[in-house]
């Protein structure tokens, strides 16, 4: 066969679901086939056939389903033997001389693929001398003399120090180490002044229970941190006290609507005039008109509006003797002039 395509290797994003890949170049046995693992972490591992995956022709199929943000990279490394025989003086075959041909090709490939990752100099150089040996390189930084060729440096815990970057949030810079001559590094430049925050809303406590007046902004509006409910049903209507005195206990509920005892008296006169009318101003009282009594009686403090007058006629030398019963008209209740608040209660 004929190898036109110069590919080696292929790159493939995972998404959670695609278990089945395509190999796009040829290769010669299935263990010639490298398949790794690149994690989200950026966690490289070499998957092991036929455990982690299986090959049919140009397909592979790992047992795993791999996360999105994960990476199979698949490659092929040819293994570097030449196996064909061929007879002195004898016929050649050329399916194997083709094979083995193949061989070498796909071999050439993978090298050049593996020397695009290797550190490189120009053409326009001069070969370099190789590294030191392993002895004189262990825990050494790798550094390049006068004239270009590799060599070794100082220990890693000799580097002098390098000028730090600025910082993100106005921090000051690390102080370089000193050098292996004894030099001291140089200090790192102080990074620029971070900008103040804005001062985010007060954090007010579960349970913290905020007052709205009319005319004034809801917790929600203002932004307050935490979830607010309003919770103004809950006291629906209530004027609110301070315990003691004569409130009822606190925590026992709803105090019923009562009215200070007090007393309404009308002098005694008696009425022994000519046959006449007699009104009195309705104003929620119940009581006796008679001549030489007086009329007594308790009515709610509060404000009303009368819309009735009381009527009584007598005649000469007569004293009256009905008793008058009147109603005065008024709200629903009694109460002093107040404005309606709202409670909100922060629940989280």
């Amino acid at each position: 066969m004929s190898i036109e395509d110069t590919t080696v290797v292929i790159s493939y994003d995972c998404d959670d679901g695609t278990t089945t890949f395509t190999i796009p170049f040829v290769y010669i046995e299935e263990t010639d086939i490298v398949v790794e693992h690149l994690s989200a972490s950026e966690a490289l591992t070499t998957l092991d056939y036929p455990a982690d995956y299986v090959i049919v022709d140009d397909e592979l199929t790992t047992v795993a389903t791999y996360a999105t943000g994960e990476t199979l990279i698949i490659s092929r490394d040819t293994s570097k033997t030449q196996t064909a025989e061929l007879i002195e003086n004898g016929e050649i075959s050329s399916a194997v001389l083709e094979a083995a041909l193949d061989k070498g090709a796909m071999i050439d490939q993978e090298a050049a693929e593996d020397t695009l990752r290797y550190l490189r100099i120009p053409l326009s150089d001069d070969d370099i001398d190789p590294l030191p040996t392993s002895t004189l390189r262990a825990e050494k930084i790798l550094t390049f003399d006068a004239s270009g060729d590799p060599s070794v440096a100082i220990s890693i815990d000799d580097i002098p120090g390098e000028k730090g970057d600025t910082g993100d949030t106005g921090a000051t810079g690390p102080t370089g180490a000193t050098g292996p001559q004894g030099d001291q590094g140089v200090q790192g430049i102080q990074g620029e002044q971070g900008i103040q925050g804005i001062p985010g809303p007060p954090d007010f406590p579960v349970g913290f229970v905020y007052t709205q007046y009319p005319g004034k902004d809801s917790p929600i509006t203002l932004a307050l941190t935490g979830t607010w409910v309003d919770i103004s049903s809950e006291l629906a209507g209530d004027f609110l006290r301070v315990d003691g005195g004569n409130a009822s206990a606190f925590e026992s509920g709803q105090q019923a609507e009562d009215f200070k005892s007090h007393t309404h008296v009308q002098d005694s006169h008696d009425h022994t005039s000519a046959a006449h009318t007699h009104y009195i101003r309705s104003h929620g009282t119940t009581g006796s008109v008679n001549g030489g009594r007086y009329i007594s009686s308790a009515h709610a403090y509060g404000s009303y509006q009368s819309s009735t007058a009381y009527s009584q006629s007598t005649t000469p030398g007569n004293v009256g003797g009905t008793v008058a019963t009147n109603q005065n008209t008024g709200g629903t209740e009694t109460r002093p002039v107040n404005r309606t608040i709202r409670l909100w209660e922060r629940t989280a």
